[in-house]
């Protein structure tokens, strides 16, 4: 049925509607109309389109014979046949003939904007969508009708000048362009099946494979019978090769990944270690492919299971998937982040136990494509020449359960032999103080280990993941920072803190430490993450509950919050000795970068730690301490500890958490995932996005510099092309760090002290080139209770680039009384 455009009614025919508009809505035939068949609700300029669009574009008919209309209004009845005369004879015409119309700017624009008003709308009304990416949205389509109408520009104004065709040719040529802007969306990617078939044409959809896992029985429901059944189980897998192929192809890349590597080759040379590839595993590792001249490059695996559905439901577990991840540590810092980490493998966390070695089942394919790869390579072409990558796995990083589950340890704390690095008793692990090397897990013994057993040695099973080259589970020397460290030791001993200074000294109470948590300045410090309340509940049984980096943000802050709160003798009590080890290591394995003297200190300050907690507070040590004695020798192996968190790991968890809430299905759902991740990776290659710089800034004011305050003072000191004007911003992200005014940074190193400065001013060049105006402070002391440095304002101004800063991270400022303090992030 034909409904009316301005009332509820509707009509079978285009004749009976035009009767209708006469008698009850006095027709005017010259105004704009609106469509208000489902899914279209377009704007037409006059009855006359509107007629031809009912007619030709939804097909109804123009009179139905023997139907009758009538017509109710307050004056009276009247019966109209539905074939009466027209109003005007020449809207008779063949309504497939075309029309020469000119439609006004006003009336276009109109249009449009209801269109686009119906698009968008479409888009909030979907509850699955949020609003914010609504905004996405409409601004990708207006990047792409921007690009559109450019190209049709060019060719639009040839057409309209040139005096050479006719109208007709003119007319046709117009249709043709327009039907190629149409073309892709009513032919090419019309449908789901047209677009995957193009994007893989393109060859930048690398499809996930299925792999068969293994099998199970399962029910069929034929008739009236019920039957049990043995199907295959299968997993997703992602060609590593097809996807490094492809990464290293990307602008760029190769280039930038060769030029930091040799970089670290330097970096080494000065005593300093930043990355994997400057340690001693590597060197041994790759010491075969250097003595050939081939160019090999390290990957880490990541492994872990995560739930899809609610993990507190009534259906918890049974949508748990596996999944494992590579990262690529050869990349440079700024670009190690979650957006350079890729899916390989995903499976449901069950399959692993569906066959009797559900390891070697699970994870063979991905193995025997590794082993492929260290052997063969990749080949890239650079600047037209083909060069040859290979690439070797050297870590599997992994939570402490995903390692022992995987890796063929005991899967449980409680085992007596539960440490994957040494063979030490449980009962010598609650009080172990300094790591026995004696004890530490060789090469040499795993096969009489295996034999041995679990009750014997902690091991469970012969790894399957002995089998990939240049790789063993006894050098796999690598620890889980975020759960080792941040919720374990960590939240161990600021329970212990919090308990005795608020429930049993009652120093402060919990309003107090909150009040003091939510008034602290986190935007200007450099902080994402504001540290969760305290709960008093938490507080009596020695817990603090809040998620890894908060509680590290917590812990950076806690001298600021409570030091006016503590009586001075507490700064010599072993508790708050206790915090202050803490902090000494939190400084360490958080650092990007150390000197190998950084090792010894480490390994002190773990001593130190566990004597406190078992000799003064007599606790014993639980497994997430004893795994810190292992964290030198780690770093001796494997570089900064930082390096290895899997923090990024569990932000891509995040990712495909989403990815399975928006879709309702739950059928083969690692297919879903494996197929939305790899689409996401296609439009990375289809927008041909490599190692490019992440650079924001906030909004810009341009005036001459000289009317800035205090001009006279810096002038001289300023870069050459800032003197005469200026951008100002108020902010600046510059390699994935985002510096404000206000803000305070460490600028240099001078008699043992850093010297820190504030930063009064952001310059911001077209080439976005960033210089701040700075002012320093004199650093007077190390206040050693607080952990911070004691500093005092000066006169003077620097400028400096932001790429010449000594420290890269905002150190982190407070104001105590008439003095100021400095703490860092980290370990200079």
């Amino acid at each position: 049925m034909l409904p009316c455009s301005i009332c509820v009614k509707s009509f079978p025919s285009v004749n009976s509607l035009q009767t209708h508009l006469e008698l009850e809505h006095p027709l005017n035939i010259t105004k704009v109309m609106k469509c208000r068949v489902e899914g279209c609700l377009r704007l037409l300029s006059n009855w006359k389109v509107f007629r031809r669009h009912m007619i030709r574009d939804h097909k109804f008919p123009v009179k139905v014979h023997g139907v009758k209309y009538v017509s109710h209004n307050n004056q009276a009845k009247i019966d109209v046949a539905i074939d009466m005369p027209e109003f005007n004879n020449d809207m008779e015409e063949d309504v497939s003939e075309s029309e020469n119309l000119v439609l006004e700017p006003r009336i276009l624009k109109q249009t449009v904007l209801s269109h686009a008003s119906s698009f968008v709308t479409k888009f909030y009304a979907n509850p699955r969508i949020p609003r914010s990416h609504v905004q996405d949205v409409v601004q990708n389509v207006k990047v792409l009708l921007q690009d559109v109408v450019s190209h049709l520009m060019q060719p639009l104004t040839s057409l309209v000048n040139d005096s050479t065709k006719v109208e007709e040719e003119k007319e046709l040529a117009v249709k043709n362009l327009l039907d190629s802007v149409l073309e892709p969306f009513e032919n090419t990617l019309s449908t789901e099946y047209k677009r995957f078939k193009y994007l893989r044409s393109t060859g930048n959809f690398i499809e996930a494979e299925d792999y068969i896992v293994g099998d199970r029985v399962d029910h069929k429901f034929s008739d009236t019978r019920v039957t049990k059944k043995r199907v295959s189980v299968k997993g997703k897998y992602v060609p590593m090769k097809k996807i490094l192929t492809k990464f290293f192809d990307l602008p760029g890349v190769f280039i930038r990944v060769k030029s930091y590597v040799d970089y670290l080759e330097v970096e080494v040379q000065s005593g300093i270690i930043s990355n994997f590839m400057q340690c001693k595993l590597w060197k041994l590792k790759s010491a075969g492919y250097y003595e050939c001249g081939k160019f090999v490059l390290p990957i880490f695996l990541y492994f872990d299971d995560f739930e899809c559905g609610n993990p507190l439901g009534p259906h918890a577990g049974v949508y748990k998937l596996g999944a494992v991840y590579f990262s690529m540590p050869f990349l440079p810092p700024e670009f190690q982040t979650v957006f350079n980490v890729f899916l390989t493998l995903l499976f449901h966390a069950s399959d692993r136990s569906v066959p009797e070695d559900g390891n070697y089942y699970v994870f063979r394919k991905l193995i025997d494509d590794l082993n492929e790869l260290a052997k063969e390579g990749i080949e890239v072409k650079v600047d037209g020449k083909s060069e040859k990558i290979y690439f070797i796995v050297v870590l599997l990083l992994a939570d402490n359960l995903g390692f022992n589950q995987i890796l063929g340890f005991a899967g449980s704390f409680s085992a007596n032999f539960y440490c994957r690095f040494c063979k030490s008793p449980k009962d010598e692990l609650e009080c172990m103080l300094r790591e026995d090397k004696s004890s530490l897990r060789k090469i040499s013994d795993y096969e009489s280990d295996v034999d041995k057993g679990l009750k014997m040695t902690g091991i469970n099973e012969n790894s399957v993941w002995n089998s990939l080259l240049s790789f063993h589970v006894y050098e796999n020397f690598s620890v889980d920072i975020l759960h080792d460290f941040f919720l374990g030791v960590c939240k161990t001993d600021m329970g212990l803190l919090l308990n005795n200074y608020i429930c049993v000294e009652k120093y402060f109470t919990v309003d107090d430490l909150n009040s003091r948590i939510c008034s602290f300045n986190y935007t200007i410090n450099g902080f994402h993450n504001k540290p969760a309340c305290i709960v008093l509940d938490d507080v009596k049984e020695c817990k603090v509950s809040m998620t890894g980096i908060e509680l590290y943000n917590f812990i950076l802050l806690f001298p600021f919050f409570v030091c006016d709160f503590l009586k001075p003798d507490v700064f010599d009590s072993a508790l708050w000795s206790l915090y202050l080890t803490l902090r000494g290591m939190l400084d360490i394995v958080t650092a990007k970068s150390f000197q190998k003297e950084c090792i010894k200190s480490f390994e002190s300050l773990v001593s130190e730690h566990h004597s406190i907690r078992v000799k003064e507070l007599h606790c014993t040590l639980k497994p997430k301490d004893h795994f810190l004695l292992h964290y030198p020798t780690v770093m001796l192996f494997s570089g900064p500890i930082a390096n290895l968190s899997t923090a990024q790991f569990e932000s891509k968890h995040r990712k495909l958490k989403t990815i399975a809430d928006s879709s309702s299905s739950r059928v083969f759902i690692s297919h879903t995932i494996a197929v939305k991740e790899q689409l996401g990776f296609c439009y990375r290659l289809e927008s041909e996005v490599g190692l490019d710089d992440k650079f924001e800034a906030g909004p810009s004011q341009h005036f001459p510099t000289s009317l800035i305050t205090n001009y006279y003072l810096f002038c001289e000191k300023l870069p050459e092309e800032f003197r005469e004007v200026c951008s100002l911003v108020p902010w600046v992200n510059f390699k994935g760090i985002t510096y404000y005014i206000n803000s305070f940074v460490a600028i240099e190193n001078v008699d043992l002290f850093p010297v820190f400065a504030k930063i009064v001013r952001i310059f911001l060049s077209d080439e976005h080139s960033v210089c701040f105006l700075l002012k320093p402070f004199k650093t007077i002391y190390f206040h050693e209770n607080l952990h911070a440095y004691e500093i005092t304002e000066t006169s003077l101004y620097q400028c400096m680039y932001v790429k010449d800063l000594a420290y890269p991270f905002l150190v982190i400022h407070q104001k105590k009384g008439l003095k100021c303090y400095i703490t860092l992030r980290q370990m200079l």
